[in-house]
């Protein structure tokens, strides 16, 4: 499950704390995302001990899943040749895993990639993989 992480340096700038948010598994995750959206030139293992988190919500991925007519998306897989996919399929859109969480008006697929709280449009056939429920590989489209 995602959380939602408060994330805290003290003494950041005349000793006014930074706050930030990050999403992520763990705060181990959130942590390395908070320092990522620092933008510095400084290393990671300068600011890890210094970065502060805390669980402050949980989120579900299921919170995403369109809730869209049942007909209208299996014209989509149809027209898209891809009667297989479900909602709530593992997928690899270019090397990233993600969630297929419903469709949208281009015909293409809304996906959730690990550690977002949003969803990607992203072509069905554009280096795309597709998993069973054993991560086995049921489709790709990789060149």
């Amino acid at each position: 499950m995602i959380k939602q992480f408060e994330c805290t340096i003290e003494n950041w700038y005349k000793g006014e704390p930074l706050v930030g948010y990050s999403y992520a598994e763990t705060a181990s995750k959130a942590r390395y995302q908070f320092y990522r959206s620092l933008d510095s030139d400084y290393p990671y293992s300068d600011f890890f001990k210094d970065i502060k988190t805390k669980v402050i919500g949980k989120f579900k991925i299921s919170q995403l899943f369109n809730n869209y007519n049942i007909e209208d998306f299996d014209k989509m897989k149809k027209y898209r040749n891809i009667d297989f996919i479900y909602q709530g399929m593992k997928i690899n859109v270019c090397g990233k895993d993600g969630i297929i969480v419903g469709y949208n008006s281009g015909m293409n697929l809304d996906v959730v990639f690990n550690n977002n709280i949003y969803t990607d449009n992203c072509h069905p056939h554009w280096e795309t993989t597709y998993y069973d429920i054993n991560n086995k590989i049921i489709k790709c489209f990789k060149k």
